[in-house]
């Protein structure tokens, strides 16, 4: 089969946040996002290594047929009373990066919808409570935020019902069960950023778009850690991937294709045309280029792409830690994997409160649990073993095939 730890490891690095990258660059300058990306590209891919480690680790210490999560690899390494406070963080990190994902695929669904049908609609609940429609017409005269409903506030919209109709069954497969789904979905949005970079050329690079520093860098930090925000979900992949596929080549030509393509996406998509400050490049490039074939298309492609490769599987790996954590039932696993994350997206689905909320969960929440604690858990695990010093590789005669290999202690 096709390199499967490839395609989930560069999906978990490139769709939260893709569209929103040339935004950063405009508004915070080149350097900072530059020097940023490189800085936790690096950060995150140690981190996973990391993990990876450990987890080899715990392996040889459980029994061969179990199945290691996050969680119960972080709990392994502290007192029962931080139980619970650990799996608790870990669920808030994993679905704020779900929902953030949720809601991109939504608005861009919507503007889909707009460009195929020439118009969407939904239910308004602030400042009124009426049904209310958006058409191509309405979008050309407006900003170009990032969903067609402006700064009102949604009860549901037709791409929030077709969004979670697609999405909906896919995230109640295991892992493995979406492969074929994520490598396709990663061939379309790396065909579809790469023609965005062509089109940028073709529209002309404006160097005065893109200035070295501004004074608008406050989300610089939080933005970028949300798109590595990858860490927690690599025991889930391990336990899915093939063994004889190298976990280390996995992990650091993934972050390495990720950083790049951000950084070109970026320093492009600002040089190329001016953006709104909450809106997104595919909605300007719809504004400002509507006739074009391949915007057309990759409008129609990029949402589907997105929501298939970054939803379920977040939905998925946070009910495998629920329910291999011991800390839920199959059925109350599922609704607080795949339910839960799609109620709390409702206020976000339109206005500008989707960028700050990515900067603070991403300070809060996804810091701590994928660049802080797998640095803590592996020094705490070398402190405990007594191995010389180990490497992370992949080896398909090891006896823990599949996992991260260890070479046998001496």
């Amino acid at each position: 089969m096709t390199n499967l730890s490839l395609s989930l490891s560069l999906y978990l690095s490139i769709v939260t946040a893709l569209v929103t990258i040339p935004v950063l660059y405009q508004n915070a300058g080149w350097l900072l996002p530059t020097v940023a990306f490189i800085v936790v590209g690096i950060v995150s891919g140690c981190s996973a290594s990391f993990v990876c480690e450990v987890l080899s680790d715990q392996s040889r210490r459980r029994p061969s047929h179990e199945k290691i999560e996050f969680g119960s690899l972080a709990e392994s390494f502290f007192s029962r009373r931080w139980r619970i406070p650990l799996h608790v963080w870990l669920y808030l990190s994993l679905q704020t990066v779900n929902i953030a994902s949720i809601i991109l695929s939504i608005q861009s669904m919507d503007r889909m919808l707009v460009s195929l049908a020439g118009r969407t609609c939904g239910v308004e609940f602030y400042p009124k409570f009426q049904w209310t429609c958006v058409i191509a017409a309405d979008m050309q005269e407006t900003s170009m935020g990032a969903s067609p409903f402006g700064s009102v506030y949604m009860l549901f919209t037709l791409g929030f019902l077709v969004t979670i109709g697609i999405v909906g069954p896919l995230g109640f497969l295991r892992l493995v069960d979406n492969a074929i789904v994520q490598i396709a979905s990663i061939a379309a949005l790396v065909i579809i950023t790469i023609g965005w970079m062509v089109t940028f050329g073709q529209l002309g690079l404006s160097a005065e778009r893109l200035p070295a520093v501004s004074s608008d860098g406050g989300q610089v930090v939080g933005t970028v850690l949300f798109n590595y925000a990858f860490i927690t979900t690599v025991p889930s992949w391990i336990n899915s991937k093939q063994p004889s596929v190298s976990a280390r080549k996995s992990i650091w030509w993934s972050i390495g294709v990720s950083t790049l393509l951000y950084i070109l996406l970026g320093i492009l998509g600002a040089m190329a045309i001016d953006l709104p400050k909450q809106g997104d490049i595919l909605s300007a490039l719809e504004a400002r280029l509507h006739d074009n074939m391949f915007i057309r298309i990759s409008s129609y492609v990029f949402p589907i792409a997105v929501l298939i490769t970054s939803i379920p599987v977040f939905t998925i790996v946070v009910r495998y830690n629920l329910v291999r954590g011991q800390l839920a039932g199959k059925v109350m696993a599922n609704f607080l994997a795949g339910v839960l994350p799609w109620i709390v997206a409702i206020p976000f689905q339109s206005g500008d409160l989707l960028m700050t909320m990515m900067n603070w969960a991403s300070l809060f929440f996804n810091s701590a649990i994928n660049f802080i604690l797998p640095f803590i858990m592996y020094l705490l695990y070398r402190r405990r073993s007594s191995f010389p010093a180990l490497s992370l590789r992949a080896s398909s005669s090891s006896k823990f095939h599949g996992r991260c290999h260890l070479p046998s202690a001496p």
